[in-house]
């Protein structure tokens, strides 16, 4: 047999070749990769909403600088400021962080913190003069998101959420009341003037209050409100008298109130409830007649001393007020007789029932039919003022009540 085995070929050997590796010189770049990827994941998770907001006016706002601030803790920063289209105010673009998102709500309040004195507030952000003007935000209690505010040009007297009564006073001077002038109750402060508001329609000042918690069950239908910001002096037929609110209220204004003359306590009132406002304490002692009538009474002799607001009494109990002294009532008297205009209350003298139909003009008349007549009497002799007393006089001639 053939010898093969020496014809047969050797195996062949693997040729293993050594891989390449990775060069230490890469884990550097890897590693700033990984460390840029998580900052911008951070940057980009820390970011909240943008938001712009209204203001009139610029001061104190720098682009890219300027922090918003809630409760001292920032929550975001302004990005640029632009001027309207109008050119009417600015438009504030602040970028957030992602915590202020929850507080991004309807009601929420953003105005600038910036040195200002505000009158009966006194002065604030006087911190700002080292640190410079930022923007704080206030949350509101709403749950409705918003990105577009209008900013607040003065701070808010009172903060959201503060339990209270918010109440309006309307009045036709505003004297020294303005935001933040204190509201008292027998020398403690019950509250203060939140805004002002005057109607050119009208010509009636509105001022928004607020009262705390605390007073707040004083205020009644039939509170009555006055300005105590200085001293009320007055001299007429009921003598004189003075009136002077606290040495705060004198300096700075304020106002005061209580329910006058009442022995009954009204009902509780509800946010948004209105009041007028009186100039002084002895305005709320006019005589108010919601039923009265005006009369034109006709005297032939001197009414020196006889003034607006003077009292018209019957026996001595109070029924009405005098209106006016004026010739212009009745400019053809041939008797020039002096015209003197009153308001008075027919009930308070007729003793009108309450179930009665018959107009109470009808008692008023039968009882000047009956002798019912008014006469000049002296209130103060020391300042002469006067006053109108009505009384039965059973010798008086026949009179009657003419329309």
């Amino acid at each position: 047999m053939p010898d093969t085995s020496s014809s047969t070929k050797p195996a062949l050997k693997p040729v293993v070749k050594k891989g390449r590796r990775l060069s230490p010189i890469w884990i550097i770049p890897i590693l700033a990769a990984v460390l840029g990827a998580w900052l911008a994941w951070k940057y980009y998770d820390a970011r909240g909403p943008e938001i712009t907001v209204r203001f009139e006016t610029a001061e104190g706002i720098v682009g890219g600088k300027t922090p918003v601030l809630c409760k001292n803790v920032a929550i975001g920063t302004v990005n640029k400021v632009r001027l309207t289209k109008d050119l009417k105010g600015v438009i504030v673009t602040m970028q957030m962080t992602s915590e202020a998102t929850d507080l991004l709500t309807k009601d929420a309040q953003i105005w600038v913190v910036r040195p200002r004195y505000g009158g009966a507030s006194g002065i604030s952000g006087l911190s700002t003069i080292v640190s410079g003007s930022y923007i704080e935000l206030e949350p509101g209690l709403s749950e409705e998101e918003r990105r577009e505010f209008v900013g607040l040009e003065n701070p808010p007297v009172t903060p959201k959420g503060v339990p209270g009564l918010h109440i309006t006073f309307v009045t036709d001077k505003a004297g020294s009341i303005g935001p933040g002038t204190p509201i008292l109750y027998k020398g403690l402060g019950a509250g203060k003037i939140e805004s002002r508001t005057f109607h050119s329609k009208n010509g009636k000042i509105e001022f928004e209050a607020f009262i705390s918690k605390e007073f707040a069950p004083l205020v009644r239908k039939n509170t009555k409100f006055w300005n105590v910001s200085g001293i009320d002096v007055q001299l007429g037929a009921d003598g004189l008298q003075l009136h002077a609110g606290t040495l705060e209220s004198l300096l700075v204004g304020g106002i005061t109130f209580d329910q006058i003359d009442s022995l009954v306590s009204a009902p509780r009132v509800s946010d948004g409830a209105t009041f007028q406002l009186y100039d002084s304490f002895s305005d709320t002692k006019k005589f108010v007649m919601p039923n009265s009538l005006p009369y034109l009474l006709l005297f032939g002799e001197s009414v020196r001393g006889l003034s607006d607001d003077a009292p018209v009494d019957f026996r001595g109990v109070r029924i009405g007020t005098v209106i006016g002294v004026s010739f212009k009532y009745l400019p053809n008297d041939p008797g020039r007789r002096v015209p003197v205009l009153v308001q008075i209350d027919p009930g308070l003298i007729t003793n009108l029932p309450s179930e009665s139909t018959e107009p109470a003009e009808n008692f008023v008349a039968q009882a000047v039919e009956n002798g019912l007549r008014a006469s000049l009497k002296t209130g103060n002799y020391l300042t002469g003022q006067m006053y109108i007393d009505l009384d039965f006089d059973k010798s008086a001639s026949p009179a009657s009540v003419t329309e």
